[in-house]
């Protein structure tokens, strides 16, 4: 093997330090001192045994720890058992902070599908899903005095000439005690004549109305005793009723509503299902001058739909009322006192006994009909404004990590809560179709109250934008390791708070913009009473099914995060999420030892060795070297260094003989052969483990073959970029075989590939292709490097090479290509790191979309940015961790 080899002396022991080279005399002293004091390990006493958050910083607390155990050790060995004291300023201290990725990712997506429900659900609450209507006749009666007759009634509208009045009337059987609404139903293209009173508009806008038509109207409704017309009581009246009959130029008519049913009117009498009879009387205009022939509809909610709306109503409330006790428990046993709570557990707690009132019980007991009584009711809509007002001022409180201007927002709370109380309590008595019934002062003093409560929450919109933004100023400020657990929950709310302020924000300009949109097109009466008819609808009462389950799971949510960190019971750490800051000498030679969790002493002098492959072998020049390679003050021996002039493809094969080390280490892009090679897009389908097939294997191999020419097929083989595959495969066969030549001459070797940018794609490949024929364990570390492969490649990657890491600088347009959907992703775990020497294992969802920068910078990609920001995180930790 020694036509291979370029051996060089080494004349000191391996230096565990990023620059050695770059420091003075006493600095390399300290440097060696510190690589060389006694056995260390890192622990990570705050994780679960599942895939979890890990960073650097984390770890300060590790030789406090170590000192513990040692005292510990020490009192066991005498007979003095004593229990340690805890260090409770370094530690994770909310749950988000030790979440698995995944399961972080899973709880945003949870609220945002929660969020698409809650818009969804009002449809599926619509006609021939959750309602059921019955379509009455409008015709004009054939007899006059049909309507009072014992028979069979048929529906029909009574024209009383004598008196100017038309009167409709009809019979309903098995209607639901829950109430409903009576719509008048119109076809555009039947209408025959406009009333005395239209608006006529341009039809050049499609959003505006050709014709409207105003009918004035009482309506009572009487309850049948035994199913006959005679014997009946009335239950609901209501008298000088307004309706708008709209009809658009292009879409047809809208279906108006006439009546809407009371539910404690329906209710106060008897449950279960009822027959009514309805008389509705029409002043002057009547619905047939408008159009022939007329449709009433009758719209109820089913039994069904009601049941379950109220059971799950009612486990919603049982949850909350069981989760908040053992929540508040659980934070005060891991915190040790009120005093010691963090200030977003504190208010997240506030939002959960807002959630609570805002669930409203007392509503809960109104639906299922156990009390009607007006004092329950207002009652009921007390608790509901006061939860809806703590929610906006708890809500400010969150996102402001300031904690400025608590008398404002407290003010702000107070005047909101006056103002919906003010309007909830006389909008009891008011139904939608009864607002003549109040005079016209009452009506404007009404409809101003409104106005002024969208416009707080409008305000309370741009207030929370602009406490945002100043919390998200002022953490940046802040190093990012030490106040992760605020970091987080920062970035956490920041994702919920896009729903929650763009639905507030949304809505309410809607509504702004209907109501004057009818004032500009229609009139000042007919903006009065949808104004009013608006908020009754909208604010008056339950809120809806799903905005109620919605902010339930979004609290629920904002709980579970802010619990106290997941912590191990049987004193093991977690694998995937644990981190070391310097290599565990004892176990040097012991692979198993090595593969448990990230190490930034071995990331550091990986990254030098990935640097060095960019430089040649001496007396042999390339056009993209930068020099001559020098590896001695790593303690390595250059063992090869393959090249192949067509792809420039370079790889550098060293061994450390005291640690018993082999590292493969792969040149990145550096010419343009190196870009033609990145810019080969398309994929290839992967053969590596057919390669090795023996000939019992050849039927399988061809059947392989066949199906990879079927694109569904295809599709779901291994496959990777075949740029990168076809610069590998240039040095493929020459490295193999200088490896197994190592791994024959030198039993038990630790195997390491590593390499920067491109040469990080082919350390991914080499690493793959080592572990699958040489059937050894390979530790693969790279840097900037982009994607690979295909989901199924990554899948079979990750099952064969377990300990993989990819080292990514914040902001770097490296990782994030290749782009195409569906078609590259990432292997092994993933390691962010920032320019301040910040670290992160396995960032989740949360951190890699809001604390790593978008990929979008080239200056973050060179290697020496890289070296840099790793030797000072290893710097920062080895200096505070002496």
């Amino acid at each position: 093997m020694s036509w291979l080899r370029t051996l060089w002396q080494t004349e000191s022991q391996p230096i565990a330090y990023a620059h050695a080279e770059d420091l003075t005399d006493d600095e390399s002293s300290s440097a060696l001192l510190a690589a060389h004091r006694e056995k260390e390990n890192s622990f990570r006493l705050t994780l679960a045994q599942t895939s979890e958050y890990a960073s650097s910083e984390l770890f300060r607390d590790n030789f406090e720890i170590q000192k513990r155990i040692s005292r510990t050790f020490e009192h066991k060995k005498k007979g003095h058992m004593s229990e340690s004291s805890d260090d409770n300023s370094i530690r994770p201290k909310i749950r988000l902070e030790t979440l698995s990725s995944t399961l972080a990712t899973s709880i945003v997506w949870i609220a945002y599908f929660a969020f698409v429900f809650a818009l969804l659900l009002p449809y599926f609450q619509s006609e021939g899903y959750l309602l059921e209507t019955t379509a009455f006749p409008g015709d004009i009666c054939n007899k006059p005095t049909i309507w009072k007759s014992d028979q069979d009634l048929v529906p029909c509208i009574r024209i009383d000439t004598q008196h100017g009045n038309a009167i409709w009337s009809a019979r309903v059987h098995d209607v639901l005690w829950y109430g409903g609404s009576i719509n008048l139903h119109i076809e555009y293209d039947q209408v025959k004549m406009l009333a005395q009173r239209p608006t006529q508009v341009v039809d050049s806008e499609p959003f505006r109305w050709k014709s409207t038509t105003v009918l004035d109207f009482d309506w009572t409704l009487y309850d049948l005793i035994d199913g006959g017309v005679n014997k009946k009581k009335q239950v609901a009246s209501e008298f000088n009723q307004t309706a708008w009959v709209r009809c658009f130029a292009k879409s047809g008519c809208q279906d108006t509503k006439l009546i809407e049913f009371p539910h404690e009117s329906l209710n106060s009498e008897s449950n279960g299902r009822k027959s009514y009879f309805i008389q509705v009387r029409f002043h002057g205009r009547y619905p047939n001058l408008i159009s022939s022939p007329v449709i009433y509809k009758l719209s109820y909610p089913k039994a069904s739909a009601i049941i379950s709306e109220l059971i799950i109503r009612a486990i919603f409330l049982a949850i909350t009322i069981l989760a908040l006790p053992c929540w508040l428990r659980s934070v005060l046993r891991f915190s040790g006192a009120w005093s010691a709570l963090l200030s977003a557990q504190r208010w997240t707690l506030f939002l959960g006994v807002v959630l609570l009132c805002w669930q409203n019980p007392i509503a809960l007991i109104i639906e299922s009909g156990y009390s009607t009584s007006p004092r329950t009711r207002e009652l009921s809509e007390c608790c509901q404004a006061f939860a809806e007002a703590c929610f906006f001022v708890g809500w400010l409180h969150l996102v402001d990590h300031q904690s400025g201007k608590t008398i404002q927002k407290s003010l702000f709370g107070i005047i909101l809560f006056i103002i919906t109380s003010c309007m909830a309590l006389p909008g009891l008595y008011i139904t939608t179709t009864s607002v003549h019934t109040f005079g016209i002062l009452f009506q404007n003093a009404f409809v101003m109250l409104e106005f002024f409560r969208l416009t707080m929450l409008l305000y309370w919109v741009f207030w929370a934008v602009q406490l945002s933004w100043t919390s998200a100023s002022y953490l940046k400020s802040l190093s990012y390791m030490s106040t992760r657990y605020q970091q987080l929950s920062y970035r956490f709310l920041a994702l919920e708070s896009i729903l929650i302020l763009s639905y507030v924000f949304v809505m309410t300009i809607f509504r702004c913009w209907s109501l004057f949109q009818i004032w500009f097109l229609i009139g000042y009466d007919a903006f009065l009473q949808n104004a009013i008819e608006n908020f009754l609808r909208l604010d008056i009462g339950q809120p809806s099914l799903g905005k109620f389950i919605f902010l339930s799971v979004y609290v629920y949510l904002l709980l579970y995060v802010h619990l106290p960190p997941i912590c191990p019971t049987n004193g093991r750490m977690s694998r995937a999420a644990s981190i070391q800051i310097r290599e565990e000498k004892q176990f040097a030679h012991s692979s198993i030892a090595r593969s448990q969790s990230f190490c930034i002493e071995t990331a550091v002098w990986l990254l030098e060795l990935s640097w060095q492959a960019y430089f040649d072998s001496p007396g042999q020049p390339s056009e993209s070297g930068y020099g001559e390679v020098n590896l001695e003050p790593y303690g390595f021996e250059l063992i090869a260094q393959l090249r192949n002039s067509a792809v420039d493809t370079h790889v550098l094969i060293a061994y450390n003989a005291n640690m018993n080390r082999l590292v493969v280490a792969f040149r990145g892009t550096s010419s343009r052969q190196n870009w033609k090679s990145n810019l080969r897009f398309h994929q290839t389908v992967l053969w590596i483990k057919s390669m090795r097939a023996n000939r019992r294997d050849d039927c399988k191999r061809r059947l392989k073959r066949i199906l990879s020419k079927i694109p569904l097929f295809d599709m779901a083989l291994p496959r990777v970029h075949s740029g990168f595959w076809r610069a590998y495969m240039t040095v493929r066969s020459d490295l193999k075989r200088v490896v197994r030549l190592l791994l024959d001459e030198h039993p038990g070797v630790s195997t390491y590939v590593t390499g920067h940018s491109m040469g990080g794609t082919l350390a991914i490949l080499a690493a793959y292709d080592f572990t699958v024929d040489f059937a050894i364990a390979v530790e693969m570390y790279n840097f900037g490097g982009p994607r690979v492969g295909n989901p199924s490649f990554a899948r079979d990657y990750n099952r064969h090479v377990p300990n993989s890491y990819r080292v990514v600088m914040d902001g770097d347009i490296v990782p994030g290509v290749p782009k195409f959907w569906g078609l590259y992703q990432h292997v092994g775990t993933e390691v962010a790191l920032d320019l301040e020497g910040n670290l992160i294992v396995d960032p989740s969802f949360i951190e890699k979309k809001l604390q790593v920068g978008s990929k979008h910078k080239l200056a973050t990609h060179p290697s020496r940015v890289y070296r840099s920001a790793l030797a000072l995180c290893f710097d920062k930790l080895v200096s505070e961790n002496p």
